[in-house]
């Protein structure tokens, strides 16, 4: 029995060198960690296969019967202009991972049959250059 994390968060404090100084830093994870039920141990896992790019928020279920877990979603925010513009981008893919060898496989997401333009919710251009968009000056919308 265990249980897996993947990917998170993390602000922290600047290392006073160079013109950012103390501005706070962030960084998101791709990690994968298995904690056993049994022992109480945490384990970093090699990641096996096409994994998810970094990302924190992402939300999964295990399939015990398939041995596989499936990961959804998640956001990874981009900090331009030494932090003061902070652009979220979230995802809608999705990932699964064989729970008997740890190797990950993307998922395709197909839209709804009534759905006759075939384009996904939130899938506009992405976070990382609206970030850019905005900290030049230019207009989010």
């Amino acid at each position: 029995d265990a249980l897996f994390v993947y990917g998170g968060y993390c602000k922290y404090a600047g290392d006073d060198d160079g013109e950012d100084g103390d501005v706070e830093k962030a960084a998101t994870f791709s990690d994968l960690w298995r904690l056993c039920l049994k022992t109480w141990t945490w384990d970093k896992q090699k990641k096996k296969g096409l994994a998810p790019g970094p990302r924190a928020g992402a939300v999964s279920a295990t399939h015990v019967a398939k041995k596989r877990s499936v990961l959804f979603g998640g956001v990874v925010d981009h900090e331009v202009r030494k932090g003061e513009v902070i652009i979220s981008e979230f995802f809608s893919d999705s990932y699964s991972m064989s729970l008997d060898d740890g190797r990950w496989f993307p998922v395709t997401l197909y839209a709804d049959k009534t759905d006759k333009t075939g384009s996904v919710p939130g899938a506009a251009s992405g976070g990382k250059e609206e970030a850019e968009r905005v900290a030049a000056g230019e207009s989010g919308n």
